[in-house]
């Protein structure tokens, strides 16, 4: 029976009930099944107690073989609770010895080692403890729960159709088996994993499936974080007001579970950012973020702080613009990650243009391109096309700036990704003027006004066109604009009555600090302005 409800309050009147000489070994046997019914509702906390007094019982009792065999769910459930990494791990590895010659156990073990790193994206650590965990499983649940979690992983190494069928395979041996919390974590797997990796086609009929099937065996606490995953699909594909709706369903049914709610802030935040509510969004942003940094995985961690990153450069602030999307850097570089860090290649372009200009601009996509293009994930690498193409424009590369322009917009469209897909519209408008293309630019501004307000957002949310602060000093504005009308160096300093030493100095220190080796690209720049 699929009635883990039923079930819970069940073993919760036995608990009540049991008569005062129960041995302990049905005492300990009797608070794990009620510690796992408990976890399926998203009881995260009662679990875990009971899990805790089972484990100390079996302790007791000198069955540490049977103390080990609780771990794994209990950490899991800790995890919920928000209890970092170390703390699992170290939790998990103090039961190994527990389990000498108990190679089920230890099986269950590795695969839960392999979890924690997994969802810490330290995808070769969870490589090692998974292949131990296969080299000592025997039993097809514990191989349907491994092949989820190994296949999560090769997805996020960029081995898509390896991890892909390992997922699908887990799903359907372990339904067919009744398993019905593996199936379920199975599903979430899969359909989580989609939705970060922008195939948003396969995340949505996962997803949608998956959430059918947890909600039918009563697998809640899955469900829930599904649902919150779907608003996340929700949002990028563009349908907003859905994507809302399904987040704020999700924060309120799974209310206790760490991880829904901070999935659901991600997209509650996203939405009022992208509808100019900043204040709100930021306040979505910064609970996630504060949920998360107990938790320290990336995958809580980083969508937050692009968010934030985003917010910043949609309000000028520059600065902090920068900073969020160095801080995102940081964490996916020191695990080769790039399914979290794509996001960021974009808004860091934006946000180094227009703080200090095209070198630095230039340094951050050479450093994000590397991590991109080493796990090379599909739906990943359109932002590289992307965030080139700002880079061209700024530079005054109208030509080459179109045609690359062109090949992100057709990757977005193609990947159905709605931030970078409606925002690379106004980049292109923005191309199409300077290239002295009126008919063009104002078909693209059409384009992307009419997917803003399907969205119910403003004409550009966060996309400024040019940055609200030159890189130039006001003086070297001054010479740049006498540039653009023309002038030598020489009638520049008769202009400003400064010697023809100093102008020159001028332009060259303009140069340096747009990125451009040539006085028509100055005055590209200058007229962009």
């Amino acid at each position: 029976m699929s009635a883990h409800r039923e079930a819970a309050e069940l073993y919760r009147r036995a608990r009540r009930t049991w008569p005062a000489r129960l041995p302990d070994a049905d005492r300990a046997g009797l608070l794990a099944a009620l510690a796992c019914e408990l976890a399926s509702i998203d009881e995260n906390e009662e679990a875990a107690a009971c899990f805790s007094e089972a484990y100390d019982v079996r302790r007791e009792l000198g069955d540490d073989a049977g103390a080990a065999a609780l771990v794994p769910d209990w950490v899991a459930v800790r995890h919920l609770l928000g209890a970092d990494l170390p703390t699992r791990t170290e939790a998990l590895r103090a039961a190994l010895p527990l389990a000498a010659g108990q190679p089920a156990t230890r099986a269950e073990i590795h695969a839960e080692l392999a979890a924690a790193f997994m969802l810490a994206r330290r995808l070769d650590e969870a490589l090692v403890d998974g292949e131990r965990a296969r080299a000592l499983s025997a039993g097809d649940g514990t191989r349907c729960h491994l092949d989820a979690t190994v296949g999560s992983v090769l997805l996020f190494a960029g081995r898509t159709e390896e991890g892909t069928a390992l997922l699908r395979d887990a799903i359907t041996t372990a339904s067919a088996l009744r398993l019905e919390a593996v199936a379920a974590r199975a599903y979430r797997m899969l359909g989580t994993s989609m939705s970060v990796l922008v195939e948003y086609a396969e995340a949505t009929a996962t997803l949608t499936e998956g959430i059918a099937y947890a909600e039918r065996v009563e697998q809640f606490n899955d469900r829930h974080y599904m649902a919150a995953h779907l608003a996340h699909v929700q949002w990028a594909t563009g349908d907003w007001t859905t994507a809302a709706t399904t987040a704020r369903q999700a924060l309120a049914d799974g209310a206790g579970g760490i991880t829904t709610e901070i999935t659901a802030r991600h997209v509650l935040g996203y939405v009022a950012m992208g509808r100019g509510s900043y204040g709100e969004a930021v306040s979505h942003l910064e609970a996630a973020e504060n949920l998360a940094s107990g938790m320290g995985e990336l995958q809580r961690l980083s969508p937050a702080w692009w968010g934030l990153a985003e917010t910043a450069l949609a309000q000028g602030d520059f600065a902090t613009a920068v900073a969020r999307c160095e801080q995102g850097y940081a964490a996916s570089a020191l695990v080769n990650d790039a399914a979290y860090l794509f996001p960021y290649v974009v808004t860091g372009v934006r946000a180094h243009l227009a703080a200090s200009g095209v070198t630095a601009a230039r340094d951050w996509l050479g450093r994000t391109s590397e991590r991109l293009l080493l796990r090379s994930i599909p739906g990943t690498l359109g932002a590289l096309d992307h965030a080139l193409g700002l880079i061209q424009l700024h530079e005054g590369q109208t030509g080459k700036a179109r045609l690359t322009l062109a090949a992100a917009d057709s990757f977005w469209s193609g990947r159905h990704r709605f931030w970078e897909g409606t925002a690379i519209l106004l980049d292109q408008a923005r191309c199409a003027t300077r290239a002295r293309r009126p008919a063009d630019a104002a078909r693209f501004r059409a384009a992307a006004e009419h997917a803003y307000a399907t969205a119910g957002a403003p004409a550009a949310p966060g996309r400024p066109a040019t940055p609200a602060v030159s890189p130039l000093s006001t003086r070297e504005l001054e010479v740049a604009r006498l540039v653009a009308d023309g002038m030598t160096n020489r009638e520049i300093a008769a202009a400003l009555t400064i010697a023809p030493k100093t102008a020159a100095a001028h332009v060259e220190h303009i140069r340096s600090k747009l990125g451009v080796s040539r006085r028509a690209q100055i005055a590209t720049w200058v007229a962009a302005q």
